[in-house]
This record gives C-alpha cells, sequence and structure tokens, in this order.
C-alpha cells in the first residue's frame, strides 16, 4: 500500500507527520488532507479574524502529490469603512500631489 507523509500548517508553522500514513492511493490521501484542512478551518474561524491554513502531501520519494490552503481574512463593518476612507484619502493626496505638478510645469 502506498505511503504518503502529511504537513499542515494551522498558522502556527508547519507540522510534519512523523511516520508515512498508508493509503491505497494518491487520490485517497488527497481527500484525506483536504478533509483536515477543512477541520483546521472550522477550528479557526470562530477566533481568528486573519489566517493562513496549508495542508500538503508528498510521497515516501520526496514528491509533491497534493497542496491546499485556505487564507481567511475577516473584517467589521467599522474596519471596512476605516480602510475605504484611508484609501479614499490616499488616492485623494495623490491626486493633489499631481496637480501640483502639472501645476508647477
Amino acid at each position: 500500500m502506498p505511503r504518503y507523509f502529511i504537513t499542515s500548517d494551522d498558522g502556527s508553522g508547519p507540522e510534519r507527520e512523523p511516520e508515512p500514513l498508508d493509503f491505497p492511493d494518491a487520490k485517497s490521501a488527497a481527500d484525506d488532507a483536504h478533509l483536515a484542512l477543512a477541520d483546521m478551518t472550522v477550528e479557526v474561524l470562530p477566533r481568528a479574524k486573519q489566517a493562513a491554513l496549508s495542508v500538503s502531501l508528498d510521497d515516501e520519494a520526496g514528491e509533491a502529490v497534493y497542496r491546499a490552503s485556505v487564507t481567511i481574512e475577516a473584517r467589521s463593518g467599522d474596519e471596512i469603512r476605516a480602510a475605504a476612507a484611508a484609501a479614499d484619502a490616499e488616492r485623494d493626496a495623490a491626486a493633489e500631489r499631481v496637480a501640483a505638478l502639472i501645476k508647477g510645469r
């Protein structure tokens, strides 16, 4: 039976399983890794505003078999509005610099 190493990263750094795991084939191993990523996402969602999660699968020869990642970025309405206001202010400042350069010619 083929054996595969699974490495997961829940945001605290990658952790590789110390021993390879047996799976009937690469698809079964990838399906299991994909479900592990889904479980990590469910665990992180209630407490994280930002997270980068990943899982990778390599065969015993070290060849990549599967890679998947999930990025979570959550913002409140106030944070969305503040970011939009900052972007507007930055655009306005850039337009004023361009206008000053044109006027100075």
